[in-house]
Formats: structure tokens, C-alpha cells, sequence
């Protein structure tokens, strides 16, 4: 691994631990074992280490969740999908959370992009695919349902609240369901 990898790694794993304002350079360079002059080598400062440390987080995130859509191929296996992208996200929770996200506003940025122009894609596109399928009920709205699973992920990482109109949103297309058909007991080992 070379020193500019290594370094981010350490970040990283630093950042999630402790926050990101509470990690100062002197302390990233002695866990990482090297220099501050080798840190600013390679980074011009600390925010420019948290904008590749959220880059690189985000972009593996979004290779695993294009791996995860290529092996779904049928109804069952898009939900379990969702569940899949829920967890991926809530391990991401300790540095995608309002403490560590309020304090850097590149890093709320990223992952607010990240949200609203991939996720949000990706999202539209596996209902609609699992509407064309025939898993799903044809008249969901693809757009609105894309929007309800975001406001989990928001819950999940808790720094968006749920206003009263998206509340009843979620309950009112929970309550007419998603899946075209699904037995009780296939909800029930899931």
C-alpha cells in the first residue's frame, strides 16, 4: 500500500473512532507513522485528507452497491437488496453521522450528492425494474418510493428529521404495500 493510501486508511479508521475535529494532523501522523512533512506531501491540509477520506468512502460504496444490483435478478432478491443497502449504510453510521457531518461541511456535501444523485437513481431504477419484472405493484410511484427509502437512510444516520407530510407519506404507501405479491411468511424470514 503506498504512503497516500496508508494515510487515508489511518484517517479513516481515526475519524470514525474519535470525530473528525477531535484528530489533529500531529496525532494522524503518529498513528500513521510518519512526518508531518510526509503528511503535507501529499494533503495541503486536514480538510483536503477528510474530502479524499469521504471520496474514497463513497466511491466504495458505490462499487459494492453496483455489485449488489448485479446479482439481483428477481422480487424477494430486490428487497433483500434494500435491506443489504440499509446495512451498508448504517456501518458507515460513525462518520456519517450529525456530529462528524456538522463538523465538516465537505464531507455533508459528499455524502448529501452522493444521496441525491446516485442513491436516488439507483433507487428509481431497481422499483422500476422490479415494477417491469411484475414483483411490484404497478402503480407505485417509482420517484416517491426512491424518496422513502432515502428519509430511512436519513433516520438510519439521523441527521434529517421526518416532516409530518412525509410521515404520512411512508405510513400510507407501507400501509398499500410495495410487492405485487408476497406471502406472510415470506416477510416473516426475511
Amino acid at each position: 500500500m503506498d504512503k497516500q493510501s496508508h494515510i487515508i486508511e489511518i484517517a479513516e479508521r481515526l475519524f470514525s473512532t474519535y470525530g473528525i475535529k477531535s484528530i489533529t494532523i500531529d496525532e494522524l501522523c503518529e498513528h500513521a507513522g510518519i512526518s508531518k512533512k510526509t503528511f503535507y506531501v501529499y494533503y495541503e491540509n486536514k480538510d483536503q485528507l477528510v474530502t479524499r477520506v469521504f471520496e474514497k468512502i463513497i466511491k466504495r460504496l458505490s462499487i459494492k452497491i453496483n455489485s449488489d444490483r448485479e446479482v439481483v435478478s428477481d422480487g424477494p432478491s430486490a428487497v433483500e437488496q434494500q435491506k443489504r443497502l440499509l446495512r451498508r449504510i448504517a456501518a458507515l453510521k460513525p462518520l456519517f453521522n450529525d456530529k462528524v457531518l456538522n463538523e465538516h461541511g465537505i464531507a455533508r456535501s459528499l455524502l448529501l450528492n452522493f444521496m441525491e444523485l446516485f442513491l436516488r437513481n439507483v433507487l428509481e431504477q431497481e422499483i422500476n425494474k422490479g415494477i417491469q419484472g411484475g414483483w411490484y405493484r404497478s402503480e407505485v410511484p417509482a420517484a416517491q418510493v426512491a424518496e422513502l427509502f432515502l428519509m430511512q437512510i436519513r433516520m438510519v444516520l439521523n441527521y434529517q428529521p421526518y416532516s409530518l407530510e412525509a410521515a404520512i407519506q411512508a405510513h400510507e404507501l407501507t400501509t398499500y404495500g410495495l410487492l405485487k405479491s408476497l406471502s406472510c411468511s415470506t416477510i416473516a424470514s426475511s
